[in-house]
């Protein structure tokens, strides 16, 4: 298998227009959205199956469900 680098990964995610959704809202989740916003790529929301989580707001980012996700259609990043 062909070793993918980072450079190679922004840019096939920055030529596709669709949006970035992280899947959970925990530590990672939080760290992958800095991480990413650091190289331009922002996310537009977490989702996470905790319905605690839901509706509410972490690190600016709103949280949806898993329902609300397939919603945004085909061309969300996930």
């Amino acid at each position: 298998m062909k070793e993918l680098g980072i450079d190679f990964l922004i840019l096939r995610i920055k030529s596709n227009s669709g949006e970035i959704v992280l899947l959970g809202a925990g530590i990672l989740d939080i760290l992958t959205q800095y991480a990413l916003a650091e190289r331009g790529l922002l996310a537009r929301c977490f989702c996470d199956n905790e319905e605690a989580k839901q509706g509410k707001e972490y690190c600016g980012l709103d949280t949806i469900s898993s329902a609300e996700l397939i919603e945004l259609g085909p061309e969300i990043h996930v």
